[in-house]
């Protein structure tokens, strides 16, 4: 397994790039979800004044909400449990929300990073449905 800095911008605008065009060859992203940025493209915008800007934003809500390192999950915008956590603990969050009948929060991040309310509705990887198997 290889390791790799999460703050290498170098080889996350490569991945971010390659995934994106994976991503419309496969019919798995629609065209007009994303454009094809290319690697340049990414990079330029997060060594950006407006990537900047949202990579801080992000980073001062992590603190806000008790994220100190990962791996973390995010549940409901507000609950955050380690990546090392059971899967009970999981279980008994799930469920909450299942007897709930409703996810009491939103996504901590669609603001900052200029997601819809729509696409976050929808969901940004939606599987067309006539590829779904019955």
């Amino acid at each position: 397994m290889e390791g790799h800095a999460l703050n290498d911008k170098k080889r996350l605008a490569g991945v971010a790039a390659e995934e994106i065009a994976r991503l419309l060859a496969t019919g798995d992203l629609s065209d007009d979800a994303v454009a094809p940025l290319t690697e340049a493209e990414i990079r330029y915008f997060l060594e950006g004044i407006e990537g900047q800007r949202e990579i801080k934003e992000a980073l001062l809500t992590l603190r806000e909400i008790g994220v100190h390192g990962i791996p973390k999950f995010i549940i409901e915008g507000r609950t955050v449990v380690d990546g090392a956590a059971r899967s009970d603990h999981f279980v008994q969050i799930f469920r909450g929300i299942e007897q709930r009948g409703e996810v009491a929060g939103g996504p901590v991040f669609s603001d900052i990073l200029g997601i819809s309310d729509e696409v976050v509705r929808r969901g940004s990887h939606t599987v067309p449905s006539e590829r779904l198997v019955a």
